[in-house]
């Protein structure tokens, strides 16, 4: 054979070894951009938490929230970075007492607890004048007249009412109204102020 028919010979070689070698990488599922076989491993992403799952528990980055994963205490929400404990819920109740009245829708009874004549009236007056509260008749206190503290006690509803009016006298018990009441008649009282031996003058 002549070197021009050899070098026909090894070009038709060359080509169909080409062909042969192109058809097996289209096949091997390891090839770059193959749409065969198994899929080539995504890169990481952000997850839809908006945190890189790379640094939580549940391993690599799945691109979804976490709500599946074995994060310490999943809240059945998407984290945001709150994973662990759900956010604490700010109070926004009424305080225990309900509403402070206006001086005028509040009825008060002085009742004495002291052997001191006179100062439950003395008390009384000063309240409604001053501030204005719906003074009702004074009574004697059911304990006698030997009560040691000075006490306001409050009906349901009117305990901020009760803390104004101690700390008016300078007295610092509020309790609610025991039943039965320190008085013989409450006379419908919200408020019933028993003095004691602390409110006698000097």
């Amino acid at each position: 054979m002549n070197t021009a028919g050899r070098g026909v010979v090894l070009a038709i070689a060359a080509v169909i070894l080409g062909a042969v070698i192109l058809g097996k990488g289209f096949d091997d599922p390891n090839a770059l951009g193959t749409t065969s076989g198994a899929q080539a491993t995504p890169t990481a992403t952000p997850s839809a938490d908006g945190t890189d799952d790379g640094g939580a528990t549940d391993g690599t980055d799945d691109g979804t929230t976490d709500q599946g994963a074995t994060d310490s205490a999943d809240d059945g929400t998407t984290d945001g970075g709150t994973d662990g404990t759900a956010a604490t819920p700010t109070e926004t109740a009424i305080p225990t007492g309900g509403v402070l009245h206006a001086a005028a829708e509040v009825r008060i009874m002085v009742a004495n607890g002291t052997g001191v004549q006179g100062l439950a009236k003395t008390v009384s007056d000063s309240l409604v004048s001053a501030d204005g509260y719906v003074g009702l008749n004074p009574a004697n206190s059911t304990n006698g007249d030997t009560v040691a503290l000075t006490t306001v006690y409050y009906a349901p509803g009117y305990q901020l009412d009760a803390s104004r009016i101690a700390q008016t006298l300078g007295k610092d018990r509020i309790m609610p109204l025991p039943t039965p009441p320190p008085v013989e008649d409450l006379q419908d009282a919200n408020i019933v102020i028993e003095l004691g031996a602390d409110s006698v003058p000097a």
